[in-house]
This record gives structure tokens, C-alpha cells and sequence, in this order.
């Protein structure tokens, strides 16, 4: 009778569906709901597939980005951005797609959501500490949680300690992406804000693109201080060397740093983060 009393009670209660057992936001603002931890994952940028092999979630990629290929030789290609292989990126059939920055606006890889119900999982972080959060979100949703939360800590912790003494004036920065077209940054992203971090101060913080396009004239009417570029283009500095009387060149205030450390938001970014921030202190 015990039990039948506590069978008829259960059946009289309201019924609530299962909640999905992972469940986080990524950076377009979409909440992602995953029933269990994804096994079979495709990652579309190197700094996210560099995170998921520090997670110990490699074996969890079936498909990478061209540019991951050399981080885990013998895995699927999955083309470029603006060139996916939907094709091949089907076959693979993944319970999880993992993408960054403009891929996230990708038409393609959005009806991979709608239609057939694959997760995408967009990455944008404009902040340093927007990157911690974002291991912990990959550790979920990998199922390497625990391993996580430890690696966020370590980035945050590490990110902590290179904090510039109080009370100095901001160098002003212009960091160059590219140099033909002239490429930079503004004041919302990871790399700007890896400059502020560090002591600078992006001189086109201000412009409304993400990576404008500047004049030289801009550049040259702004004087930065120090001119930085990653080492991913060709030579950069050739062009400012003409200019004698910009305030970088005349102190030779010119300073390549190395991309893959430095333009991968993920868990490996820490060192370009310090490079940068001793290259900063090296020109006071």
C-alpha cells in the first residue's frame, strides 16, 4: 500500500521536463544547451582547438580549421573562413561546432544550426579576462570541467601578475595587423585590451570596426610612441621608416611580436600576453 500511496502521488505532481545537463552562453549571446558532454567536435579556430588539446578533449575532434591542421596532423580538414567544406564537415558528423570571431557570421555554418540542429558554439572575447571564462565554457561542454576551471585559474592568476606599476602615463600604441591595406585594431577587442593591460593605449580605440582600415596620414597625424605588428605578415615596419620624425621611428620604438601567441584568444595566450607587456616596459 506504500508504495502504491507513493506511486499515485508522483503521478499527481506536476511534471517538469529534464533540464539538459551543460548548459552555457557564448559570446553572439546564445544559450547552448547540450544533454551530455559533446564527443564529437569540430573546431573552426586554432586558438579553440589549442584550448581543447590543453583540456585533454583531442581526441573529441573530428574536424579543424586549416590553420589547426599542425596542431593535430591526421585530423579532417574543414576548409577557411568564407571556404568551408559543408560537405565534409556533414560527413564528420559532429555534436558540436566550435567557432571564432567572423566565422560566427558565417550563413553557412548558421543553417548548420536551424536546420539540421547542430550546436554551434560562437567565441568572441573583447576583454582578457572574457578568455578565462571561455575555457571554463569549453571544459563543460569537452567534459573536462574540472581540468577547466583549473586552467582558467592559472590564465587569470598569471594575467594578474603582469599588471604595470601604478602612476605611469599610457604609451601610445598602434598595433598594425596588416600592412597593405593598413589594418588595426579597436578598443573592443582582446588585443587592444591586452595593450591596455600592459601599460599602452590604442591610439584608434575609438573607431567603430573591430579591424579598420586606417590612412597613414591617421597614423602618422596620431604619433604613436610604439609601433607594434604581429610576425604572421610581411615585413612591417618599412613604410614608417620614412617617416624619421614619427615619435616610434625616431626611438625605434619598432616591435614584432609573435602572432599565434598573441592573436589566440585561448589557453596558450598567456606568454604573448607577457611578451607584449615586457616590450612595453622595455621602451620607458
Amino acid at each position: 500500500m506504500h508504495r502504491l500511496f507513493l506511486l499515485l502521488l508522483a503521478l499527481c505532481l506536476p511534471w517538469a521536463p529534464a533540464r539538459a545537463a551543460i548548459t552555457v552562453t557564448d559570446d553572439s549571446g546564445r544559450v547552448l544547451s547540450l544533454a551530455a558532454p559533446a564527443q564529437r567536435i569540430v573546431s573552426l579556430a586554432p586558438s579553440l582547438t589549442e584550448t581543447l588539446l590543453d583540456l585533454g578533449a583531442g581526441a573529441r575532434l573530428v574536424g579543424v580549421d586549416d590553420s589547426s591542421v599542425a596542431l593535430v596532423p591526421g585530423t579532417a580538414r574543414m576548409g577557411a573562413l568564407g571556404r568551408w567544406d559543408m560537405e565534409r564537415l556533414l560527413a564528420a558528423r559532429p555534436d558540436l561546432i566550435l567557432v571564432f570571431g567572423e566565422a560566427g557570421r558565417d550563413a553557412a555554418l548558421a543553417r548548420l544550426s536551424s536546420g539540421r540542429g547542430i550546436p554551434v558554439f560562437y567565441s568572441n572575447p573583447q576583454r582578457l579576462h572574457d578568455i578565462p571564462r571561455l575555457i571554463e565554457q569549453l571544459g563543460a561542454l569537452s567534459g573536462r570541467q574540472e581540468r577547466g576551471r583549473l586552467l582558467a585559474r592559472e590564465l587569470a592568476a598569471g594575467l594578474a601578475r603582469l599588471r604595470p606599476p601604478a602612476g605611469r602615463m599610457p604609451l601610445r600604441v598602434f598595433y598594425q595587423l596588416w600592412p597593405k591595406p593598413l589594418i588595426t585594431i579597436n578598443g573592443h577587442t582582446f588585443l587592444s585590451d591586452a595593450i591596455r593591460h600592459c601599460g599602452g593605449a590604442n591610439i584608434f580605440a575609438g573607431l567603430p570596426a573591430p579591424s579598420p582600415v586606417v590612412s597613414m596620414e591617421a597614423v602618422l597625424s596620431a604619433d604613436p610612441d610604439v609601433i607594434l605588428a604581429g610576425d604572421d605578415g610581411p615585413e612591417p615596419f618599412a613604410q614608417w621608416r620614412r617617416f624619421p620624425q614619427l615619435t616610434a621611428v625616431k626611438h625605434q620604438r619598432l616591435y614584432r611580436l609573435d602572432a599565434d601567441r598573441l592573436h589566440r584568444p585561448g589557453s596558450r595566450i598567456l606568454p604573448g600576453v607577457a611578451a607584449l607587456c615586457q616590450t612595453l616596459a622595455g621602451t620607458r
